[in-house]
Parts: structure tokens; sequence; C-alpha cells
């Protein structure tokens, strides 16, 4: 399909709600999306991208399993439980770069563990523990750019 433009911090497009997708209707349209975003993060060797970083405000986000090597796509992802236990690691943005155009790393907090539900292309609701902390940290960032939230919003209350 396509490598897209990934927008930088002060893109009004990054801080703002996303809408939730219908499959009967945006079938198409999404199975598209999902290709190109795919594409675009396979690019980068990126861990994750949200709809909003190529200027789409749709809830839809591909994330990438790291121990497994495997990507897949969440639609109208929803985190429905998160742990007691946090954890306070290294993150990094696509939208979020230096002056060498290279991606910032900061320490913030996330939930070890979520329960997420959510859609796949085939319209198949799923819902799911994430036990794995990498993968439950890279749904929380990508979920986040669905809510117009990016993670350095986190370094401010710290």
């Amino acid at each position: 399909m396509a490598v897209l433009e990934i927008l930088k911090e002060g893109n009004p497009i990054l801080r703002t709600i996303c809408e939730d997708v219908d499959l009967t209707t945006e079938k198409e349209e999404i199975s598209k999306l999902v290709m190109n975003m795919l594409d675009t993060v396979k690019s980068v060797d990126g861990a994750g991208i949200a709809a909003p970083q190529i200027g789409i405000t749709k809830k839809v986000i591909v994330i990438r399993d790291i121990k497994n090597n495997k990507f897949f796509e969440m639609i109208n992802p929803e985190i429905l439980w998160t742990s007691f236990d946090k954890q306070f690691e290294y993150e990094g943005c696509l939208s979020i770069l230096d002056e060498n155009n290279e991606p910032i790393h900061k320490r913030i907090v996330r939930y070890d563990r979520i329960k997420v539900k959510w859609q796949d292309l085939d319209d198949n609701i799923h819902e799911e523990r994430i036990n794995d902390r990498l993968l439950s940290r890279i749904i929380q960032h990508e979920t986040d750019h669905l809510k117009g939230k990016l993670f350095i919003d986190y370094l401010e209350k710290e």
C-alpha cells in the first residue's frame, strides 16, 4: 500500500479525540488504513502506530507484539481493567522527535497489566488480559493517542 507521513508534535490532529469505527459501513476504508499503517510503522521499525499519527481521527491502532515479531490491528480498542502494579520505564513516540529527527525517550509510569477489548477487521470482538509488560505499555501508549494524549503529558505530572 503506502508509507505515510507521521505527524509531529504540535499538529492539532494529535490532540483530537478520535471517532469510533463502524465496520458495517467503513470496512473497505479501514482495511486500507490498516495496510497503510502497517507499511508506515514497519518502515520506521516502530512498536505501534495510531491512526491520528497519520492524520486520521478514527479509533484504529496497529501494534507490534515484539516477543513474537507479529503485527496486529485493534479497532475501537478499550482498556477495561488495569493492574494495581505499575512500571516506570523508557518510552518513545514516532511523533515526538529531537533536533536530529530521532524519537525522544523518557521514563513514564504505565500499568503492568491490562485487560483490553477490541475488534479485528472481520468484526470479531476480542477481549484479552495482557500480562506482557512491554505489550501492555505499547497498547496503553497507542490507545492514549486515540484520546488526544501524548506520552509527554505524563511528564508534566511528575
